[in-house]
This record gives structure tokens, sequence and C-alpha cells, in this order.
């Protein structure tokens, strides 16, 4: 069977014509469609391709973890990824990588600022408490936030910590500045006290007073001075804090330098003390020129000997007054004991000087000697004990004592102490 027979309604020739042009309109129609499915089959391609390597690289950047957020593009961005998804998806790609390499240069200083800080802490810092506190801190926070609330408490600890150091450097301070002014402060009594020494020692010759000694204690600027000995207080808190000296010397060294000798050297920089005396001779005068210690040193053995012993008995005296145990009003208040003094001292110019200096010092000399005459012996001492050997009839020794009192000096001089002169029970000689 055929089809029903499809009638023409316009001439042949027309219809030829238009079966051309419809045909011609399909193959543009086809030519369209199929430039479509190329473009779209490449889009799709660029489109896979990104996929692909966005999957590729989330290896790397890790950016399709459920806690990455999702962030909505902008219109131009959309725009751009219509048309140029590859170039797109690349850009953000290398983006990524550059921020991934800035990242890890920043973690890698993070790191490396953490161990410095770490060192830091360890070597620098005291406390224990805060010590640790800060490096538990730095370990245990990742989050920024965390961190900058950390810091800001860590600041206010440490400023409240600072404060009190520096009151209590404050206090350490101020007690320090006391004890350097009070080691100036005796430093210098002890300088006026030497060169007191040779108007408290001068003698009387002829109604004239004359210095036997003199002592020069060099000058020094006071605040310069106290800079020094703060200086050296310094110098010694140094050394003891080293652990170069052990605990059971602390007290001896501490005592040396501490010494009058060492602090007196400090604020004079060591310039020296010089003392120079003059010679007293056998006609009862003193020589005009002062002789250096060291030649002097070099006089006869009785010369020196009085010398010395004005020079003795002068710091005696200061050492006595220094430390409150002179006795105001009282003539004598102190004693001097000797053992054998008297050698080539037997003179009067050398025994007078340090007799008379004695006595205006307050000093009443006792003396233990072997010597059993001589008229010094009996001018110079009133009461003198004697003690002798004699043989006895088993062929044993006994010991004798006498004493001997010179009544008119001490009548004439109306002493209280006369009267309980000679009593047996007053003064027990060794022990008998």
């Amino acid at each position: 069977n055929y089809p029903e027979v499809y009638k023409w309604m316009i001439p042949l020739d027309l219809a030829y014509e238009e079966l051309v042009k419809e045909k011609e309109d399909l193959e543009r129609k086809m030519n369209y469609i199929k430039e479509q499915l190329k473009r779209i089959s490449m889009a799709i391609a660029d489109v896979e391709n990104a996929k692909n390597d966005l999957k590729i690289e989330n290896g790397r950047f890790e950016y399709l973890r459920e806690e990455v957020l999702l962030v909505e593009l902008g219109e131009e961005e959309k725009q751009e990824i219509r048309y140029q998804k590859s170039k797109k998806v690349n850009e953000i790609l290398n983006g990524l990588g550059e921020m991934k390499y800035l990242v890890e240069s920043k973690k890698n200083k993070l790191q490396k600022e953490e161990q410095n800080f770490t060192q830091f802490c360890r070597e620098n810092i005291i406390d224990i408490r805060l010590r640790e506190m800060t490096l538990k801190g730095i370990e245990r926070l990742n989050c920024y936030e965390q961190v900058i609330q950390w810091e800001d408490n860590l600041f206010n600890r440490i400023m409240r910590t600072q404060r009190v150091a520096e009151d209590d450097l404050k206090t350490h301070d101020e007690e320090l500045q006391l004890f350097i002014e009070f080691i100036h402060s005796y430093v210098q009594q002890v300088a006026e006290g030497l060169r007191e020494i040779p108007r408290k020692t001068r003698i009387k010759i002829e109604d004239q007073w004359k210095e036997v000694y003199s002592i020069q204690v060099p000058e020094w600027d006071k605040i310069r001075g106290k800079e020094e000995i703060q200086k050296y207080i310094l110098w010694i808190i140094t050394q003891l804090e080293s652990g170069d000296h052990p605990e059971e010397i602390h007290s001896k060294q501490i005592e040396k330098w501490l010494s009058i000798k060492q602090l007196l050297g400090i604020v004079t920089q060591d310039r020296p003390v010089t003392v120079r005396c003059r010679k007293l001779t056998n006609q009862n005068t003193i020589a005009t020129m002062a002789s250096s210690w060291e030649s002097s040193n070099k006089w006869s053995g009785g010369e020196k000997w009085s010398k010395n012993m004005i020079l003795f008995l002068g710091l005696l005296n200061f050492l006595a007054e220094k430390t409150g145990h002179v006795i105001e009003g009282q003539r004598r208040n102190r004693a001097v004991i000797l053992d054998n003094p008297f050698g080539q001292a037997s003179s009067d110019h050398v025994l007078n000087p340090v007799f008379f200096v004695a006595e205006q010092l307050g000093f009443q000399i006792i003396t233990l000697t072997a010597l059993a005459e001589g008229s010094f012996i009996r001018k110079y001492f009133p009461v003198v004990y004697s003690c002798r050997l004699r043989e006895a009839t088993d062929g044993t020794q006994i010991m004798r004592k006498e004493l001997q009192i010179q009544r008119a000096l001490f009548k004439d001089e109306e002493l209280p102490s006369i009267s309980r002169l000679g009593v047996q029970e007053q003064l027990t000689l060794l022990g008998i």
C-alpha cells in the first residue's frame, strides 16, 4: 500500500526551490547544533578538568574538609568562572600555593620564636611559678585569641611582680644607703680620731705643749667617698653571691673586707696614712724636725720604745673612746699591763714622756719585770711587789714576796685607795 499521494498545490519548479531552501536551513541548524554540542562538550570537559584539578590539589591544601567554611562567590567571580573556569581555578590554586608557602613560613617562624621564647623563659625567669605558668601557657594554647588573652594576663602578672620587685629593690636600696652612710660616718670618725692622737699624746716641756707625733690622714670628698664605698659594698655582695667563698669562711672574709684598714683605703683611694714623730733627747727637749716612721725605727732601743709606747697608749685611748669605755671624771680608769717592757728604756728622757702621756689619758701602768734594781722602778711605780726565791733547810726553794709602798705619794694625792694598800686580801699574787 502506498501512502496518500501528495498533492502539489504549487508548481513543481517552485516546490523544488522551497525544498532546497529548507534543506539549507536545516543544514545551518545542524551546524549550529553541532557547534553548540562541541562548545558544551568543551565546557563539560573544562569543568571536569577543573574538578579533577581541585580534587588533586585538595590533597595538598585540604580545602574540602568539613570544618572549612563555605564562602559565596561574588557576581564578578561567578562570571569569570563561568567563562574561564580552568584559568580561574588555576589562579585560585596558584594563590593557594602562595598562601600555603606563606603560612608554612609563618608557622616555621612561629615555631622558632616559640623555641626562642621557651629558652628565654628557662634562662631568664627566676621565679619558678611564673616560669612554669609561662611555659605551660605557650605549649597549651593554639588559638590566637586565647594567646592574646593569655598575653594580657601574663603581662598583668609580670607588672604586679615588677611592682613588688621594685618596692623590694627600693627598700633594699634604702637599707644599702643607710649602711653606706653608717660606714662612711664610721670611717670619718676613725680618721678624725687618728688625727686627734697627736694632740692627745702631746707632752709638756718647759710649760709648753709639744706634739710627739704627726699623723696625716688623707682627706677625701664626701660624695666621692660614699660612691667608692657603694661600689666596694656591691663588689663584696657579688663575691659572696658568686659562690667562690665557702660558707664557713664568709664571716672571716667579711670581717677582713670591712676592716677599717680596707675601708680607709677605699675612700682615700689607697693614699697612705703617714706617721712622723719627733725624737725626745736626753736634755729633756724634743726635736724640731719630725722623722719618718721608717727612720724612727732606727733610733736607740730606749728612744724607739718610748715613741712606740706613746703611740700605743694613744691608740688604746682611741679604741676606748670609740667603744665607750672611758669613764668621765676619774683620773685613772684604765690599766695597761706590760710584760717585761724595760730593756734599754731606763733613762728619764724616754720614761718620763710615756708615764706623762699615760697619766694624761687615765692609764695606770702595771708592769711585770725581772729588773730587781734600778731607781726608775721606785720612781715610776709607788707600789712594788717583789718575789724572791730563798733556800729552805730541806734543799727546796721557797718564794718570798715583799710589798713596798711609797705612802708619801699617795698622801700627797689624798687617794682613798691608800687605805686598802698593804692589806693582804687586796691581791693574791700567783695564787699564793
